[in-house]
This record gives structure tokens, sequence and C-alpha cells, in this order.
């Protein structure tokens, strides 16, 4: 079933008002009182007195919600792996117990509670491992299913190259990924994952204020191309061409909103990405572009049609489980955090007038 553009995914933990940042809001309730029946007549003023309060406090501060970006986790249970693959890619098997325990300790005692998590991708290590015997170990995304539904917020994935690809012993190598099995791996997620029940490319909605959020996940963890494009500054992953049209008329669809995309492989100057770009240039409100895959962090503007955007890495949980970041959306701004700081912000991007759908101008 192909993705229905207009999808609305119903959320929880939505922060409204200053409550968001942590204020309580409440206007102070007088101390003087008259004697007989003019008590309650007080108690009525100062009923009104509170509720005008908590009304003035809702208009100082801008609705917010917050989400977590967390990528390349390489989650893995490399029981029965042939060994000289359990030997290769071992160094990751740490990062599984330290996501379980982000999810379960760290996630849940986060203030203000994230509204959801965005991953974007290699959420395993690989969707199997040819075994020590015949055949192949293939429950990674089962394995993963059991450990991101222990997620206290709803959880939304975009698919890696790791997340297509088996992993064989080489001649040459310890590890030779094969992507033949992209199309059996793909339908594994699908029945796995919520968030993939209409496909692995989907859209959703979040509201904040006066402002929609259109949020695109895409799947371009497919490397058929191979090594073609790298020396121009991309990563060579490429969208089928039906995923290029259902983003083109999502695209035409959501002027005057404020769009955020999640992929797993960033976009670059390479000919995976040129197509990606083009078509994300048909919405004047492309705002943010978040993405995995390099396993370093970075803010790195790039180039969608006339105008630059924020392209956001949050560094691979595998490699340290401090590599997750805080994103603030308000109808007025984004604010990115520091890496592994929640209290930190590094940038803000301040949003043109809500309708416009623009973002106008980078802060600090």
């Amino acid at each position: 079933m192909k993705p229905n553009p207009s999808r609305n995914v119903p959320m929880r933990g939505w922060l409204v008002g200053r409550d968001a940042f942590g204020v309580s809001c409440a206007a102070p309730r007088s101390s003087n009182r008259r004697a007989g029946g003019g008590t309650t007549i007080w108690r009525w003023l100062d009923f009104c007195s509170l509720f005008l309060g908590l009304a003035l406090c809702s208009l100082a501060e801008s609705p917010a919600i917050d989400f977590i970006h967390v990528s390349d986790t390489h989650l893995m249970d490399l029981r029965g792996a042939h060994p000289r693959l359990v030997e290769a890619r071992k160094h990751y098997a740490p990062a599984t117990d330290a996501f379980r325990q982000f999810l379960t300790h760290q996630l849940r005692t986060l203030r203000p509670r994230p509204s959801f998590v965005i991953h974007t991708g290699d959420v395993v290590d690989a969707f199997g491992f040819e075994a020590a015997g015949s055949g192949s170990v293939r429950s990674q995304v089962e394995m993963a299913r059991r450990l991101l539904s222990r997620s206290p917020v709803p959880l939304f994935v975009a698919l890696g190259n790791h997340d297509l690809q088996l992993y064989r012993p080489g001649e040459l190598a310890l590890a030779v990924a094969d992507q033949s099995v992209a199309g059996l791996a793909r339908a594994r997620w699908i029945r796995a994952f919520d968030c993939f029940q209409d496909g692995t490319y989907y859209a959703f909605q979040h509201r904040v204020g006066a402002r929609i959020y259109q949020f695109v996940v895409l799947d371009n963890g497919y490397r058929g191309a191979g090594q073609r494009g790298l020396a121009a500054g991309g990563s060579t992953a490429w969208l089928a061409a039906e995923q290029l049209h259902w983003l083109a008329q999502l695209m035409a669809a959501c002027k005057d909103h404020i769009v955020v995309v999640a992929l797993h492989i960033p976009l670059g100057e390479d000919d995976g990405s040129r197509p990606v770009r083009d078509t994300l240039a048909k919405c004047p409100g492309v705002a943010l572009v978040l993405a995995g895959h390099i396993h370093s962090e970075a803010l790195e503007p790039i180039r969608i049609g006339g105008r630059q955007v924020l392209q956001v890495r949050s560094g691979a949980f595998a490699l340290s489980p401090s590599n997750w970041r805080r994103i603030r959306l308000s109808d007025r701004h984004i604010e990115l955090f520091e890496v592994g700081n929640p209290g930190r912000v590094i940038r803000t991007l301040e949003l043109a007038p809500a309708g416009t759908g623009v973002v106008k101008a980078q802060g600090h």
C-alpha cells in the first residue's frame, strides 16, 4: 500500500504554553478577605484573577513540543552468526544494552517529556547474518521491535543501508554487505513496526500553535549505485521513481507548512541526492533535514532550490550513548540543542509569520 500524504499520526505528550518549558504560571491569590457575605465575591474575584493570570502566561510564551533525534544504533544479536562475522561486528555489541537503558531510563526521566523520537536509520547492524552452519540468522528486526517497544513515546524510523542488508563472510574482508535481500528486509520491517503501516516512506503532521509541521520520512537506504558519486560530496543512495513521485505530490500540497525531512544517508551534491533536493525545492517551507550514516555530528547548510537549509546529524549512538539531540518546535522558531546536552541550545532557526511556510533567518 502506498503511503497517504495527508495521513495524521496521533501523538502523545503535547506540551503547550509556558508549562512546556517547566515554568508554572499562576496569578497570586489575594490575602484580603471581607467578613460576612463579601467572602463569596472575593473568592470569585480570586478565581477570575487566577484564570486571567493563566491566560496571560499562555500568551507570553509560544506553544512548543520537543522531540529526540537519534541515529545509527546498530542493534544486534550475534548468537548463531558465523564466527568471522562475530569478530568483524562485535565492536557495536554494547550499543544494544545502552539503547535499552536510554529508552527505559533516560528518555522516561527527561523533562519536559519529548513527544516522540525520530530515528534516522541503521537501527540494526544488519537485517541478517550468515550462520555458522547453513542458512542465516534473520531475527534482527524482531529483536529491534522488542527493544524499541520499550520507548515511552512514539518512535518513527527511517531505514538505513544496514537495515536492508545481509552480512556474509568474505574472502578478503571479514564481512561483506549484500543488499539483494532489500525487498525481503523491507517486508519484515513493515510487518514489525507500526510507523511502516503504509510503507517504508511516509509522512505525519504536528500542529504547534498556528503552525503545522509536516514530517517527511524517506527510505534511501538502498545503495544500488555502489561508490559512484562519493567524490561529489554525497553517499549515493537512490530513491525509487515512485517514492520521488509521492514526494513531489506531498511537497505541492504543503506549501503553507514547515517541513522537516528525515532520511538515513545525508543529502549532498551526488547524483542520488540531486533529484531529492530538486523535489524538496517545490515546497518553500522545507526548514530542516535530519540524517545519519556518517557517524559524526554536524549542522551543515545544504542548498535546496535557491535557499540554504540546515542538515542535522547527531552522531552514531553505537559509538557513544550521548549521541542524541533534543529539538524543540514552536510556532516562532526551531531550537537545536547540543548533542547529549538537552539543556543547551546551540542554534535557533527563526520562522516567518505563520502561514507563509518560509524560514526567515538562522539565529545564533
